[in-house]
């Protein structure tokens, strides 16, 4: 599948466009058949840890040019973090059209660390010692369209999902300089603000399975998104348990669970990335 820069608006007016008809046909028909809308929206609080490395290229001085340093999240500081997302779902009735999902997720982990080594990056030698507050920003948004494939205790829906990515790594250090041994040097730190934006746009495969409890409301799910060009690599899964319960006007939906997200690829701005973000998350939601 390819893999190109784009500006993540496009994602959100197409989901404007394909949706808006779709509801209102939804609402034609809940109001004349007294049907739900088949419109889902739902958060989800997810904690999560950030794992394996980004790499820039060479970083060229005045006296030589250096290979880039692969680094951790964790060596720059970034821990356990939380993550708030949102998500709309359409489940209209018209067999002939593909349902959507429209997702955004805020994927940001910022930390503080005090470097212990040599860090080249994006034209900056950061020296041991130097303070660091770096960002490792993967947010993106996601419109997912799919078909029930199907439909019974055991169920499965299947389609694509375009991913728009926003995001950014950047650095910000306050830089020691190296004694260079004439004891002439300043000894002041300066600043350094290393960074590159990561702007991507991604077609991943979709697959959602859902195996029913019989007599029960509760279920369990296996969702995968995939991708691989064989330079990149995108996937996230999801494993969780599901709860429905039907309230007079609405529906309510809970799901709790484990899930991971990965980011490999050559071309992540400039830098090379084999990061991976994983954790619990919970979801919680209604049905109209």
């Amino acid at each position: 599948m390819t893999l190109s820069e784009a500006n993540p608006m496009p994602i959100t007016r197409t989901f404007l466009f394909y949706t808006f008809p779709l509801v209102i046909y939804a609402l034609s028909a809940a109001s004349h058949s007294k049907q739900p809308l088949g419109i889902h929206v739902s958060a989800d609080y997810w904690t999560t840890t950030m794992q394996n490395r980004v790499q820039s290229g060479d970083v060229v001085t005045t006296d030589e040019t250096l290979a880039g340093t692969a680094f951790s999240a964790f060596e720059m500081g970034i821990n356990d973090d939380a993550h708030i997302s949102y998500a709309v779902e359409l489940r209209h009735k018209l067999t002939s059209l593909p349902r959507v999902i429209y997702t955004k997720r805020s994927l940001l982990g910022e930390g503080s660390a005090t470097a212990t080594r040599n860090i080249n990056f994006i034209d900056t030698v950061i020296t041991p010692d130097s303070a660091t507050r770096s960002k490792f920003d993967l947010s993106h948004t996601d419109i997912t369209f799919y078909y029930p494939i199907v439909s019974s205790w055991i169920a499965l829906d299947a389609g694509v999902t375009k991913r728009s990515m926003d995001g950014k790594i950047a650095i910000d250090a306050l830089v020691i300089p190296e004694d260079d041994g004439t004891g002439t040097g300043t000894t002041a730190p300066t600043a350094a603000t290393p960074s590159t934006k990561v702007s991507k746009n991604i077609t991943l495969l979709y697959i959602n399975s859902t195996v029913q409890f019989p007599e029960t409301d509760m279920a369990v799910n296996y969702v995968v998104n995939y991708s691989n060009s064989g330079s990149a690599h995108y996937s996230d899964m999801s494993l969780h348990m599901s709860y429905a319960m039907e309230g007079r006007d609405y529906d309510y939906f809970f799901y709790a669970g484990y899930k991971k997200m990965k980011f490999f690829d050559n071309d992540f701005g400039e830098v090379s990335s084999s990061l991976e973000v994983a954790g619990p998350f919970i979801t919680i939601g209604v049905g109209l």
